[in-house]
């Protein structure tokens, strides 16, 4: 079975079909059902996640609550695994899903922020006021949970809007870009640790950030913010947001500090990148592949990026596979409609030459559409030729999603409930 639903139908030649078997391979080593599994395990006297032993108390309760686009699946999971120990609950994911037994699913709108946001957070903050130290929460953490928890306050929600959608067009990072997020909310940068307080945490964590730095995987809900005010300030500052957005300034907020909030907190990364880029490794290993893979590579701005990988390629020989993860930024100069993983792919596109392939892929399925990413081969650049497109206008106009709609090779998986960042796979055919 193939998480790459087209995979029939771009598998049409030897370089193609290995490509596509290596992507599908890190897909399924996330897969987000099977990492729960993995990493809980009921006994009588407790329950084991990520191989430490929680064990049951007499008078506490077991609640769960999640944020990000692997929360629901993550959610649906324990309670297979938990059952009746879970007491109650609340996820928040990106989109809609059916209802829960134990646990309330809610879904928010994402990448920015509306009321839908704002009422989820709500919810989320009432089912977990007044928790006591005999309780356990597990915290169910993945990409794409900072805009779901957007502050409460309706009057926040305009202006973190303006900027969040100027941060992104202005091409900052998601460092960067959760260090201003961090500060706008008083549930992100650790707000949900002192909500809990002084509940145990077990934080299982799906990690979409380069390096799986804690404090900015979802905005670090549960872990202890390094970052300050003036740290915000000066993102905002770098990027001229306030004038960009015609604010004479913006409400941001410290985030906890005291080390009470965090000392019954536990976390563990369960998937993240590294895991694809192993799988994919492996896989394309087994295929007869001399493979160099860097987890940190996938970075910068998208166009450059896969200038510089079809460089790579060219000086390689053959036989050669560079598997990368990460993610680039696209600053954002004209109208169109894509993604950063189909920006990649077609600034390749013009780059590569015969016998040569790039596949990019947003491990969540989605690069800021219904599109996952793209194949970029001579195939694709003669169907782009074929049908008149223009591709230095494409990218210019930042017109990527139409330009694969009509020339295809663009990459379908549906929704994958994972997200662990944007992959890239490069090869020379043996």
């Amino acid at each position: 079975m193939h998480k790459i639903q087209n995979h029939k139908e771009l598998a049409t030649d030897n370089l193609r079909r290995d490509a596509l078997d290596i992507a599908d391979n890190g897909l399924w080593a996330i897969d987000t059902k099977e990492a729960v599994r993995r990493n809980f395990e009921v006994s009588e006297h407790g329950i084991r996640i990520a191989g430490r032993l929680y064990p049951f108390r007499v008078g506490g309760g077991i609640y769960v609550c999640g944020v990000g686009k692997a929360s629901y699946e993550a959610a649906r999971e324990l309670e297979n695994i938990l059952g009746n120990h879970i007491a109650g609950g609340v996820i928040i994911d990106t989109k809609p899903n059916k209802p829960l037994k134990r646990i309330q699913a809610l879904n928010a709108s994402h990448p920015f922020p509306d009321v839908r946001n704002i009422q989820a957070a709500s919810v989320l903050r009432q089912k977990l006021h007044g928790l006591g130290e005999r309780d356990l929460v597990i915290a169910l953490i993945s990409g794409g949970g900072s805009v779901l928890l957007a502050s409460p306050s309706s009057s926040n929600l305009k202006e973190e809007l303006l900027i969040t959608r100027a941060l992104f067009h202005s091409g900052a990072n998601i460092k960067e870009l959760n260090t201003v997020r961090k500060h706008l909310s008083d549930l992100r940068g650790g707000g949900l640790a002192s909500l809990v307080y002084p509940a145990e945490v077990a934080a299982v964590v799906f990690s979409d950030v380069p390096g799986d730095d804690l404090q900015f995987i979802a905005s670090g809900p549960f872990a202890k913010d390094e970052t300050t005010r003036a740290d915000a300030a000066s993102v905002l500052y770098k990027y001229k947001i306030l004038d960009k957005c015609s604010l004479p300034g913006c409400g941001l907020v410290e985030t906890p500090k005291e080390e009470k909030y965090f000392a019954r907190i536990r976390h563990s990364i369960i998937v993240s990148a590294k895991t694809a880029v192993e799988a994919m490794s492996s896989r394309a290993e087994s295929l007869g592949y001399d493979v160099s893979s860097d987890p940190l590579k996938l970075s910068g701005e998208a166009k450059k990026m896969g200038e510089e990988v079809a460089s790579i390629l060219h000086d390689a020989p053959r036989g050669k596979a560079f598997i990368f993860a990460g993610e680039t930024t696209v600053v954002v100069s004209g109208g169109g409609r894509g993604g950063r993983n189909l920006e990649v792919a077609l600034s390749a596109c013009q780059n590569l030459k015969e016998e040569e392939l790039i596949l990019t892929l947003a491990s969540d399925g989605r690069d800021n559409g219904d599109f996952a990413g793209a194949i970029a081969d001579e195939k694709t650049l003669d169907s782009f030729l074929k049908h008149g497109i223009n591709l230095r206008q494409a990218l210019s106009s930042n017109d990527t999603y139409p330009a694969f709609e009509k020339a295809g090779n663009f990459i379908y998986t549906g929704s994958t409930g994972s997200n662990v960042s944007d992959l890239l796979i490069a090869i020379k055919a043996k």
